[in-house]
């Protein structure tokens, strides 16, 4: 072999760069190989993605009765709700803060008076109220809703201000056959009205 690198010297060294290049060459092809199959198992190996657990507003337990005590349950899920509806109608930055959960038993006001039931909340700094009806089914209170575009849909008022008794406050008026969430009537008590999903 040696005799042919003195017949051909300029071959040694073709050699060498010929093997370089082959070397180069098997380099990049393992390389990009790599990259493909990384490419591959990045694409086929997804994050999983955990389902959020969220709450029908239909079928959500809002509270108890026992004897001629109610009790409202799920305060956080029904204020989570609430929040982001009561932020985009008073047009709030920041988050809202609910307390006092309650049902109330009421007595309607118009011409038909009879039973009804209200889910009611202050908000934490005490400029409004919010108030919902509720269905007593057995033992458990349950959101009045409606079915909107095949969604369940519950109304809320808001009643913000304060009036000279302290009375700005939600209640039910019947008219016809018809239940209506207003405000409490004083110039100072202002009704603001949406639903919750």
């Amino acid at each position: 072999m040696d005799s042919i690198f003195k017949k051909f010297p300029d071959y040694k060294n073709n050699c060498k760069f010929v093997q370089t290049t082959l070397c180069l060459h098997t380099m990049k092809s393992y390389l990009a190989g790599l990259l493909f199959l990384l490419a591959l198992v990045s694409c086929t190996s997804k994050n999983e993605v955990k389902p959020q657990k969220t709450i029908d507003y239909g079928s959500m337990v809002v509270g108890t009765i026992s004897g001629h005590d109610t009790l409202a349950e799920n305060s956080k899920a029904v204020a989570e709700k609430w929040s982001g509806v009561v932020k985009h109608k008073l047009n709030l930055n920041d988050s809202v803060q609910f307390k006092n959960f309650r049902i109330l038993r009421i007595k309607t006001v118009g011409s038909d008076k009879e039973n009804s039931y209200l889910l009611t909340a202050d908000d934490a700094g005490g400029t409004f109220k919010v108030g919902t009806l509720v269905l007593l089914t057995k033992d458990n209170f349950y959101f009045d809703v409606e079915d909107i575009s095949g969604r369940k849909t519950g109304r809320i008022i808001i009643c913000q201000g304060v009036c000279e008794d302290n009375s700005c406050l939600p209640y039910v008026v019947v008219s016809g056959n018809e239940k209506h969430l207003v405000c409490s009537g004083c110039v100072e008590c202002e009704k603001i009205t949406g639903y919750a999903y």
